[in-house]
């Protein structure tokens, strides 16, 4: 089984504490990097992500708070942290990452976790 992340929105619970989900262990990022291998793919938040969807609704994510460049900067040494593992990691422009892994999932069902 393939575990899919939606890498930016993992980065942003993990930083507001709020990684543990209702019914999970939590689990530091520390752990989780020391765990990564081929079954694990990191999709992060393309180029001009939220445009499409600002197309058909204006307000589109417009109320939400935007992420502190703490966020961004651990972002960035996640992914290359993620780049010492055999992890894989997709970036598609244009599109959000939720977006992608439910392509990924819907034309491959039953191979990938979330």
């Amino acid at each position: 089984m393939i575990e899919l992340y939606d890498g930016n929105n993992v980065m942003r619970r993990a930083y507001e504490r709020k990684f543990q989900m209702p019914g999970q262990k939590t689990i530091s990022l520390r752990q989780r990097l020391g765990s990564m291998n081929s079954n694990h793919i990191w999709v992060w938040d393309g180029g001009n992500h939220n445009l499409r969807r600002r197309e058909i609704y204006h307000p589109y994510k417009m109320n939400r708070t935007p992420m502190a460049e703490d966020v961004f900067s651990q972002i960035r040494l996640w992914k290359d942290l993620l780049k010492h593992t055999s992890a894989a990691q997709i970036r598609v422009y244009g599109w959000e990452a939720d977006d992608v892994i439910g392509t990924l999932v819907r034309k491959h069902p039953g191979r990938f976790r979330v």
